[in-house]
């Protein structure tokens, strides 16, 4: 079987399909990689009777939603050559609702998706029920094979930083009443880590609105994205200035290493700024490098609450 197998804008998630293709191709299977950056009618040398049977492998709709910058003049490679798709979605489907909608209407028979979270397979199933999908798929980590490093940092946190109160201007952009609303809902998750966000907003909403229908309520999960980032830098800022700040009876602390950027002025306005040692946001293998030489690796993932992204079993 040809798969094709694409490489979207995101480092992350490249670096991922990546180490995918080399299992695939020790299993294997005929591999095209194609990349964003590339116009794919000088890359791909298929005949069209070759691709029958061809699979278009992406994560996060890379190369299959047609707002993406990749379709060459306006064409979309899955669709001149009707190929078969799968999509490997590694963020909670809420931040996709248009996506899905262009899959559902466009590609219904062609299109099936794996999603990294067990909770984010039942959201499809309640709120996407005519998307085929693959079910639950658990990551994998990404192994290096020179030899280890000394464990010289104690505790790695990587990751990027927003200040939460960024988000406010969508918070508040429909007036005081919808911004107490929105906070109220915020609040709630925010004190219970269990909590989750889209089974809250779905029934506060099915609360403050009676006659809500099942539509409404997604069509609105489809627009809770920066609710999401709030909690996700939220808890970030809180777990970081937590363990920063935190001392033992005889006066021990904790020193935490920081890959990302955003930091700087959140950092400063610490207690005690100087156990913190900040470095500039890196790729994937150069945090895998760190982790090597970390006796802890953070991790604040607030969307999974049955399963994990790859970073936790790197």
């Amino acid at each position: 079987m040809k798969i094709i197998t694409f490489h979207g804008d995101v480092e992350t998630t490249s670096y991922f399909m990546t180490q995918i293709e080399k299992q695939l191709e020790a299993d294997g299977f005929d591999i095209c990689p194609l990349d964003h950056r590339e116009d794919y009618r000088e890359s791909f040398s298929f005949e069209q009777d070759e691709l029958t049977n061809a699979v278009f492998l992406t994560i996060n709709f890379a190369g299959a939603y047609s707002k993406d910058p990749y379709p060459a003049q306006g064409e979309m490679l899955i669709d001149i050559h009707d190929m078969r798709i799968v999509n490997i979605l590694v963020d909670h489907p809420y931040h996709y609702h248009d996506f899905l909608y262009e899959q559902e209407k466009l590609r219904r028979v062609r299109y099936t998706q794996f999603c990294i979270d067990a909770d984010h397979v039942a959201y499809m199933k309640k709120f996407f029920p005519d998307i085929r999908l693959g079910g639950f798929i658990p990551t994998a980590g990404t192994e290096l094979s020179d030899d280890p490093e000394d464990r010289d940092i104690d505790i790695l946190f990587a990751g990027t930083y927003v200040p939460p109160e960024g988000f406010n201007v969508f918070i508040d952009r429909n007036g005081p009443e919808y911004s107490a609303f929105y906070h109220s809902m915020l609040d709630e998750v925010l004190a219970d880590p269990a909590k989750r966000l889209e089974e809250v907003v779905s029934r506060r909403l099915s609360e403050e609105i009676e006659d809500a229908t099942f539509e409404d309520i997604r069509l609105t999960l489809g627009h809770i994205q920066f609710l999401d980032y709030y909690v996700r830098y939220a808890r970030r800022g809180a777990v970081i200035e937590y363990l920063a700040d935190w001392e033992s009876d005889d006066g021990r602390h904790l020193n935490i290493t920081i890959a990302g950027s955003g930091w700087d002025t959140f950092v400063q306005g610490l207690r005690h700024p100087g156990r913190i040692k900040l470095l500039p946001y890196m790729d994937s293998e150069e945090v895998l490098r760190l982790m090597k030489r970390s006796r802890i690796c953070l991790n604040i993932l607030p969307s999974f609450h049955n399963g994990a992204h790859d970073r936790i079993f790197n």
